[in-house]
């Protein structure tokens, strides 16, 4: 966003994309968020931590109603400063070669943007920080039968503004994917 203590300009928290990975090719761990800004509070992180990535290598997988996750994390919220981003999620590759039995859930979804208070501060114009994209599954089968979430996060929101006019608003993360027929060689 815009400020009238420095910065000029629209400087909205960008969302996270996607990398191509070149039809699997490359694999990537899920990227940190953006730091955002601080210099009125201490914020205790930077951009949310990326998902990074897990190499599952079995012959049957027994769920039992558990999880597989490298969700990237949150963004810090903070006010009067602008916010940080959230970190991307990561990449899960599911090299099973028998088969997946009970409840499973595998997940790679990217972190939420922090929000951006003014407190109605004149003149405090800061930004709220993107999401993080979305992570990769990769699964050497078709897809099976688990339950699987790669969403993009939620941008963080600007509140209490006060003589900046309208914000520009932080974009949400963009959504991962899941690809079959994956090859993995180690």
């Amino acid at each position: 966003n815009f400020s009238t203590t420095g910065c000029t300009g629209s400087r909205p928290g960008l969302a996270g994309k996607g990398l191509n990975s070149s039809g699997g090719v490359k694999l990537f761990l899920g990227g940190g968020g953006g730091a955002g800004h601080a210099n009125s509070t201490v914020q205790t992180y930077g951009g949310g931590n990326g998902g990074g990535i897990i190499f599952l290598i079995a012959k049957n997988i027994i769920g039992n109603g558990n999880k597989i996750s490298a969700n990237g994390q949150n963004g810090k919220s903070t006010s009067y400063d602008g916010a940080s981003g959230g970190g991307a999620g990561g990449t899960i590759i599911m090299n099973v070669t028998g088969s997946y039995s009970g409840a499973l859930t595998i997940q790679a979804n990217g972190g939420n943007g922090g929000s951006e208070d003014d407190d109605n501060s004149l003149n405090r114009c800061y930004g709220a920080g993107g999401g993080g994209s979305g992570g990769v599954l990769f699964f050497n089968s078709s897809l099976p039968g688990v339950t699987t979430f790669y969403a993009g996060g939620i941008a963080g929101i600007n509140t209490d503004i006060n003589g900046c006019g309208t914000p520009v608003p932080a974009a949400n993360g963009t959504n991962g994917s899941a690809i079959s027929g994956y090859s993995y060689q180690s």
